[in-house]
């Protein structure tokens, strides 16, 4: 791997970005394995700034699958539940920290 990165280094750079805003825009676990790879990939003036830009980009990613796709999906799913969460929302409105705390 080490030889393959010496000769194709921005491959394995763009490479593990892009495997890495997957990750992120779907939601997966791994981020701690994703940051150390990194880290021994590129080291850590690279692959520093290199994780934490994936990680700024993918959450936004992410809200933008889930809100877009995931949303309505929600919505027509948990129908009852979620008219259930308004009513509490509507009804708590003043003390809504309170409300969502217990």
């Amino acid at each position: 791997l080490g030889e393959y990165k010496v000769k194709h280094y921005t491959a394995v750079i763009v490479g593990f970005s892009a495997a890495y805003l997957m990750k992120m825009a779907l939601a997966l676990p791994g981020s701690p394995l994703f940051n150390l790879l990194g880290g021994a990939l590129f080291g850590v003036h690279v692959g520093f700034p290199l994780c934490l830009a994936c990680i700024s980009v993918g959450t936004a990613l992410c809200y933008l699958v889930f809100n877009t796709i995931g949303g309505p999906f929600v919505r027509r799913l948990f129908v009852e539940q979620l008219a259930r969460l308004d009513e509490g929302v509507r009804h708590h409105r003043r003390r809504l920290f309170y409300y969502r705390a217990t």
